[in-house]
């Protein structure tokens, strides 16, 4: 006569327990890591911004554009919003690093200037395909990380 390694109830309660739960539990700390993971590639995501941004002012800077010459009052505007998208993007990286609960209110800080950035650049007139690319990767990485950590998933 063959003995088996668990006894016959072990295995029936063990049975009967995941039919009566299913592995909710699994998914449910599937889906914390998965908010996790979302939460450290945020942070990459938001150097990537602030690398980004930094590439802007130093491609406006040297676009060599008088409608972005930083003596040019006409200027001023677009001037003062990428700092502060500047500023905005160094404390969305600052806080996702850090895993502050600050975060959603530096994104809307840099959606907000990078909105202000994007109209004072259409105003001025210049047209610079780095600029543009500059623009449109900033724009993805906040988009992205709108979508992934955003005030949906905030408290995920």
């Amino acid at each position: 006569m063959h003995r088996s390694f668990l006894p016959r109830w072990t295995l029936c309660w063990v049975l009967s327990l995941l039919l009566a739960f299913p592995p909710v539990t699994l998914v449910g700390i599937g889906q914390a890591h998965a908010a996790a993971k979302a939460k450290a590639d945020a942070s990459q995501i938001a150097r990537g911004v602030h690398q980004w941004t930094g590439f802007l002012a130093k491609q406006a800077a040297a676009a060599k554009k008088p409608e972005l010459a930083k003596g040019n009052k006409r200027a001023v505007p677009f001037w003062e919003a990428v700092k502060r998208l500047s500023a905005a993007a160094s404390q969305l990286e600052r806080d996702l690093t850090a895993k502050r609960s600050g975060y959603l209110k530096a994104l809307g800080d840099a959606r907000s200037a990078l909105t202000s950035v994007r109209v004072t650049y259409e105003q001025s007139g210049a047209k610079d395909a780095k600029i543009d690319k500059a623009l449109s990767n900033i724009d993805r990485g906040l988009t992205s990380l709108e979508k992934n950590v955003g005030p949906a998933n905030a408290g995920k």
